[in-house]
């Protein structure tokens, strides 16, 4: 398994918890990639002031989007692991 497809721990100042992220694809444009959140954790809030952001849960099929400008956060308050796909397009 190359590095690119690791989980490295989200170093983000204000991580409640513990946040994994696997980068998965990458071009130009868009980022590809994974979280996983253990329980009980925390991505802080934050903006996008150059890109946009999509999560999809990948248990519910929930799906969460931070367009451009924004600013969002996201909390596993719950006792289970939570994956997440994520793209992120740059704007």
């Amino acid at each position: 398994m190359n590095k690119e497809t690791r989980w490295e721990p989200l170093l983000k100042d204000g991580v409640k918890g513990e946040v994994f992220v696997m980068n998965l694809s990458q071009n130009d444009t868009y980022t590809f990639g994974r979280i996983k959140m253990m329980p009980h954790s925390s991505i802080p809030l934050h903006p996008h002031k150059f890109d946009c952001e999509w999560y999809l849960d990948e248990e519910t099929g929930e799906t969460y989007f931070c367009p451009k400008g924004e600013s969002h956060d996201f909390v596993n308050d719950s006792n289970k692991i939570k994956y997440l796909l994520s793209v992120k397009k740059a704007m």
